[in-house]
């Protein structure tokens, strides 16, 4: 597993970039850099909260993904080139060491309906291929935080279009495991997470704002709101997806999980909007796309121990 890459750590959207602001910024203008602040430490009683995975656990999760335009006579067009996605992953089985839980996360099933925009790499692998994603393997390690010590991914995910890499690490970023507070919190706790992640090179700044609603002993339930940014840039898609130049993007999602801490995944669901301005190179040919849609994410879990 020669790559390793931040690709399936923390949903949702299927734009990566926020056009920057176009006043200058000094120094003294940006803020600092926290990658976890707690916001609010809830109501008393506080207790911890921590991930309590066991040696074998195994949790099977099926996200499934769509997307529409937000309004009337707007194309139907997307940056995933995707109208629906269904894919299954397999987590686990769980090792346990002294201080981390370790776990390979493979796409067993996959399947999805093509939009407007599709790129032809990825046509070609949805009617090639009925399970088009299917060996995808990326080992985690995490603490019982689940803050991330390590990750890998197998060869195949260099061969994954980049676009459709977008919407699978998006839904599982929101909706997967969470980084949970260092200090004991109550109901009505508000923590944001805060991290930099590189897709393909490409840079960005993700920010998740998590706060506890229920808890009865290890499941509780957390409502979360989600945005990401970064710099105005061209994407390189591969010889055969051209470049997309990204003009100006913005792109949000709110949406509730249940979180059983003695498993690997969660339920929820999650929608948001995107609106792009961008322009796809392919050869010589350059064509102007705004994208205005809204999507919807769920994600369901069953979990076994061996």
């Amino acid at each position: 597993m020669p790559r390793s890459v931040n690709r399936w750590c923390c949903v949702c959207g299927c734009a990566v970039l926020l056009l920057q602001a176009c006043k200058t910024k000094t120094a003294a203008d940006v803020p600092p850099f926290v990658p976890f602040e707690i916001l609010y430490a809830g109501e008393e009683p506080r207790d911890l909260l921590r991930y309590r995975i066991v040696d074998g656990t195994t949790t099977t999760s099926i996200v499934s993904w769509k997307t529409k335009p937000r309004q009337k006579g707007v194309p139907a067009v997307t940056v995933s080139g995707l109208k629906t996605m269904e894919v299954t992953v397999v987590l686990g089985p769980a090792q346990i060491t002294e201080d981390e839980i370790r776990y390979d996360s493979e796409i067993v099933k996959s399947k999805a309906v093509t939009g407007a925009g599709v790129s032809k790499k990825l046509l070609e692998n949805i009617e090639g291929h009925v399970d088009f994603l299917k060996g995808v393997v990326a080992s985690v390690a995490i603490d019982d935080r689940g803050r991330v010590r390590g990750l890998t991914s197998n060869q195949k995910v260099s061969g994954m279009p980049l676009r459709l890499l977008w919407v699978i690490e998006n839904t599982t970023s929101l909706l997967s495991l969470v980084k949970l507070p260092d200090e004991a919190v109550g109901i009505g706790a508000r923590w944001k997470v805060r991290g930099r992640l590189s897709l393909h090179d490409i840079e960005q700044l993700q920010e998740a704002t998590y706060t506890l609603v229920e808890r009865t002993g290890d499941e509780i339930v957390l409502d979360v709101e989600f945005e990401r940014v970064g710099d105005r840039q061209v994407l390189d898609l591969g010889d055969a997806a051209g470049l997309i130049e990204v003009e100006s993007s913005q792109s949000q999602a709110t949406g509730r999980l249940q979180l059983d801490l003695a498993t690997l995944g969660s339920d929820g669901t999650a929608s948001g909007t995107l609106r792009d301005r961008v322009v796809i190179v392919e050869g010589e040919s350059r064509e102007k796309r705004e994208i205005n849609e809204a999507y919807e994410i769920r994600i369901r879990s069953t979990t076994t121990v061996r």
